[in-house]
């Protein structure tokens, strides 16, 4: 059961009979290549690595994966795994009816791009919320109302994460580029700075697990938006942010390298008295 329902069952069981808590955690990755190997007999390493990041622990989709790789028996048949995503979460979210609450879908946009948060440090998140119409108050209720519908989990009533980490994979695809809810470019701005590798981390999720032309073109916009922005503001995250976005525009960054370096102040450095040891 869920966290929020655990004391109600534990109260009613620890009357009635003896029980026991088990933990259930996500598939490691060995596990899941093990699962692959047992029981489709896919043995490449390829194939596995590909199905272990779509996968993300969760077995039922690296068995639908592997399915589709051992029957079409190319690798590039699970490049794009939207459709196998749509199949397996599109119903959870039509009962939930997830899809028609706009409010309820960006904060759980917000907790999938950051992947965890903290109700008691909102403070990073109120440009966001703000620009969204959304109060720390109704984005605390959301996050409630998210766990009751086991979305996310809630832990020590103050962390916030999405337990199921495909599932927050799809979530980033529905929000940002299905329904366009949040603007990627905007959570970009907002956190780079202090969420850089989280901010990376989701910029690279939605391009290497939705492997299509059309979301490869709209994330690479989103980074170049960011990209003039931070060169035209002289910001001091912008060689970080080419460190970070380099491949987006890849000759660009070069110059703009080259550029960086020749405005460097030059240092003389006499061989005589150099130290080389």
């Amino acid at each position: 059961v869920r966290d929020y329902a655990k004391r109600k069952v534990i109260s009613v069981l620890q009357d009635a009979i003896a029980y026991q808590i088990i933990d259930l955690k996500p598939f490691s990755d060995d596990e899941i290549k093990e699962l692959l190997k047992n029981t489709l007999g896919i043995l490449n390493r390829h194939y596995q690595e590909r199905i272990v990041r779509i996968a993300e622990g969760n077995a039922r989709i690296a068995m639908q994966a592997g399915h589709i790789a051992r029957e079409n028996n190319r690798l590039d048949s699970i490049n794009d795994v939207s459709h196998l995503y749509d199949a397996y979460y599109s119903p959870i979210l039509g009962k939930q009816q997830l899809l028609n609450e706009k409010r309820l879908c960006i904060s759980a946009g917000l907790i999938a791009f950051l992947q965890t948060i903290r109700l008691d440090y909102l403070d990073s998140f109120l440009p966001i919320l703000e620009e969204n119409e959304i109060t720390t108050e109704c984005f605390t209720t959301c996050i409630q109302t998210l766990n009751e519908l086991e979305i996310v989990d809630i832990y020590n009533e103050k962390g916030v994460r999405i337990s199921d980490q495909s599932f927050s994979n799809y979530l980033l695809k529905v929000v940002f580029y299905d329904k366009k809810l949040l603007k990627l470019s905007t959570l970009i701005k907002h956190f780079f700075e202090n969420y850089r590798e989280k901010t990376i981390y989701s910029i690279n999720t939605l391009i290497s697990i939705f492997n299509n032309p059309e979301l490869h073109d709209f994330v690479k916009n989103e980074v170049l938006i960011m990209w003039e922005v931070f060169s035209k503001e002289k910001s001091s995250l912008f060689l970080d942010f080419i460190k970070a976005f380099y491949q987006v525009n890849p000759i660009t960054a070069l110059k703009n390298i080259r550029n960086y370096i020749d405005h460097e102040p030059l240092t003389d450095v006499s061989i005589v008295t150099f130290d080389f040891q």
